[in-house]
């Protein structure tokens, strides 16, 4: 018999980018940078379980 597995991966959008916040906020002190943007998915909400940060 065959059987099929589905993994459904789910991205916690607050804690991500609570991370990437901190993140950005420490890069920018140490280097003298001025903005940091998050484009891509992310940013539009067309995110999904397997996206990346584009900063």
């Amino acid at each position: 018999m065959n059987t099929a597995e589905a993994k459904y991966l789910k991205i916690n959008f607050d804690e991500i980018l609570k991370r990437l916040r901190t993140y950005a906020r420490r890069k920018a002190k140490e280097h003298n940078i001025k903005m940091i943007v998050l484009v891509g998915s992310l940013a539009k909400g067309t995110y999904t379980g397997t996206s990346d940060a584009d900063i």
